[in-house]
């Protein structure tokens, strides 16, 4: 474990998979970046789906996978008790009873990802998650990585996705 604080951790953990894809982002943007995924996975409720989880897990990854680890899980509704407060402004306009994504290209190319139709009810099912974290992500990281290394992160965290049907591990619930 890293003697250095979570959030400057976090900052170089980000910084250090961007500047290998050879992108850069301006430091206060991802700074923001950092601030807002260590509020949402810093939250009273969480147990395992927390910083520390994704510091193990990023270790030794590509940069395509550090990306996806520290965005995979930083919305967990059932546990959070909806979306966490820092983030309401920047997917609650996807967030509302039934699911929206026609009014943002980024969000709707997620959501053809995810296999996810507008106006679905929002559920806290499989996949709701991963679905939430992954549009947090696209906005995040849209204009600043390529197409294809957005589309890569996307399908990373599309993977995270666990108990789906057919899935054996599905009937532990």
């Amino acid at each position: 474990m890293s003697e250095e604080p979570t959030l400057q951790q976090l900052i170089r953990t980000l910084d250090q998979a961007l500047v290998a894809l050879g992108c850069t982002v301006p430091p206060p943007e991802l700074e923001r970046w950092a601030v807002e995924v260590h509020f949402a996975m810093s939250a009273g409720g969480r147990l395992f789906h927390t910083l520390d989880h994704v510091f193990e897990l990023a270790e030794g990854l590509n940069p395509v996978q550090t990306l996806a680890a520290v965005f995979h899980d930083t919305i967990y509704l059932q546990v959070d008790g909806g979306l966490p407060r820092n983030l309401e402004q920047r997917l609650g306009d996807v967030v509302q009873d039934h699911l929206r994504f026609a009014h943002d290209p980024v969000a709707a190319r997620v959501a053809t990802l995810f296999g996810v139709d507008e106006g679905e009810p929002l559920t806290h099912g499989p996949g709701t998650n991963e679905l939430l974290s992954a549009v947090f992500a696209a906005r995040c990281l849209s204009g600043h990585v390529p197409d294809d290394v957005l589309l890569a992160v996307l399908a990373c965290i599309e993977l995270t996705i666990p108990f789906r049907p057919g899935d054996p591990a599905a009937s532990l619930e």
